[in-house]
């Protein structure tokens, strides 16, 4: 292909004028939006499509609540980020949603944002922290708190619910 560079954004897969800062540089990930003091819980899933091929594709992860962290004051506020599953595989870090540094528990809603995706909510347990990866569908539970997440998200993966 004549002109390709590999170092010119232009040829980055997802890379456009209007929004080319979201994309982070190949292997690293952003700071994690929540204090260090609430344990992190390592959640991982597998998906693959209807003829057992990996999916790559996203799921949609909101907190359900405002929580803060008693130990800093910091008050965390929630929102909807996307997290990819790359050739089939989830493999992602989540803070823990009944951690004892926190006020009070709250639950996730999840949106596997392909077609024919569930809507779900999870409990985040602290004591999974630390013990290696926990399946996602494990941490499922009874939620009539879920807080829809109602549309795709944009290309460069953020988007606020209509609804709370």
């Amino acid at each position: 292909m004549e002109g390709y560079n590999p170092n010119d954004a232009w040829w980055r897969p997802g890379w456009t004028v209007q929004n080319h800062t979201f994309i982070p540089p190949e292997g690293e990930e952003p700071d994690p939006p929540y204090p260090a003091t609430i344990p992190v819980v390592n959640v991982v899933a597998t998906y693959l499509d209807d003829e057992g091929a990996p999916l790559s594709s996203r799921l949609l992860i909101r907190p359900n609540a405002t929580y803060r962290d008693d130990a800093t004051g910091t008050t965390i506020m929630p929102r909807v980020r996307a997290y990819n599953i790359k050739h089939g595989r989830l493999d992602i870090n989540l803070p823990s949603s009944d951690s004892a540094a926190i006020e009070k528990p709250f639950t996730y809603t999840v949106r596997e944002a392909f077609p024919g995706g569930r809507q779900f909510a999870i409990n985040v347990p602290s004591a999974k922290a630390d013990t290696g990866p926990v399946p996602l569908h494990t941490l499922k539970v009874d939620d009539a708190n879920i807080i829809p997440i109602d549309s795709m998200p944009p290309t460069y993966g953020w988007q606020t619910p209509t609804a709370y």
